[in-house]
C-alpha cells in the first residue's frame, strides 16, 4: 500500500481506492462533501475531464453510498499492484 506507483498514474473504472484528506491548515480539510472521510474506501466508476481541462475520477464511496468526483492526488490504490 505504501509503493510510490499507488499514488501516481491514470486509475481505470473497477479499481478500488481509498480517499486520503488533505489538510490545508489544522483543522481545515479539502473535502468538499462533508460525509467523505480520510481514509474512506471507494470503487472508480468513470474519469471525467472538467471543464478546464483538469482530470478528475467519478468515485462511489462505499461507506455513504454517494458518487463524487475527486481529483487524483487525493485517491490512493487499496492494494499494491505489484510487476511480474
Amino acid at each position: 500500500m505504501d509503493d510510490p506507483e499507488d499514488f501516481i498514474g491514470n486509475l481505470q473504472p473497477g479499481e478500488l481506492v481509498h480517499y486520503v484528506e488533505y489538510h490545508y491548515y489544522p483543522g481545515m480539510t479539502s473535502t468538499y462533501h462533508h460525509d467523505i472521510e480520510d481514509g474512506d474506501l471507494g470503487i472508480v466508476t468513470a474519469k471525467v475531464m472538467t471543464i478546464l481541462g483538469y482530470t478528475t475520477y467519478q468515485i462511489l464511496w462505499l461507506r455513504t453510498g454517494i458518487v463524487t468526483n475527486v481529483a487524483r492526488a487525493s485517491l490512493k490504490l487499496a492494494y499494491t499492484i505489484k510487476p511480474n
